[in-house]
């Protein structure tokens, strides 16, 4: 399977094939790089009504559309550190970290589609099957890449994804303060890039 656009497709196909190929590429986590910068600009853009809504100036919205599609990446890089984690811990499968990545960017092609998200009226809907889709992605590709049954690709996905809710309630909760309030800050005012203050 050969270029990013041929990868890109298979994973939205939720193809193995997709995820093996890119597990081997010496390329892989550029690749998935890419994915990911795509993915979280789209995202961000389909959570950006805050931004338009607050009259956010032209280069702070552009400014907090690539601060917010870098911690989008930021965050799926740490919840790929813990599916590895999990897959080296609860079944004795370690993997190299470049490939965990590669697999993870990856799996997250279907959120090359988050713009969509700013849909009127349907889009919580479409976020909503864009994560379903995403975590299927994920399930196929943790069976590819670990040869993990399906019931096991269940579980490793579901304890990252416990692993990395504690530590964002725990050890993380300054980062994620710190992050939310250089978010606001990029963005001019309090709350004006879509998040929201917690009391």
């Amino acid at each position: 399977m050969d270029g990013v656009g041929a990868l890109v497709a298979g994973a939205l196909r939720l193809d193995p094939a997709a995820f093996t190929a890119i597990a081997s590429d010496p390329a892989g986590v550029r690749i998935a790089a890419l994915v990911l910068i795509g993915s979280g600009l789209s995202h961000v853009l389909g959570q950006s009504v805050a931004l338009v809504a607050n009259r956010v100036p032209p280069w702070r919205f552009v400014l907090s559309i690539a601060l917010g599609a870098a911690i989008f990446a930021a965050s799926v890089g740490v919840w790929a550190g813990a599916l590895g984690v999990a897959g080296a811990v609860a079944f004795d499968r370690p993997t190299p970290f470049a490939q965990v990545v590669a697999i993870v960017g990856l799996a997250h092609a279907p959120r090359l589609f988050g713009f969509v998200a700013l849909t009127p009226y349907f889009g919580a809907g479409i976020g909503a099957a864009l994560t379903v889709w995403t975590f299927l992605a994920l399930a196929v590709g943790a069976r590819a890449t670990f040869g993990f049954s399906l019931t096991e690709a269940l579980f490793a996905l579901g304890a990252a994804w416990l692993v990395t809710e504690l530590l964002a309630r725990t050890v993380g909760r300054p980062v994620v303060a710190a992050t939310r309030r250089i978010r606001e800050r990029v963005a001019g005012r309090p709350g004006a890039d879509g998040t929201e203050r917690r009391r």
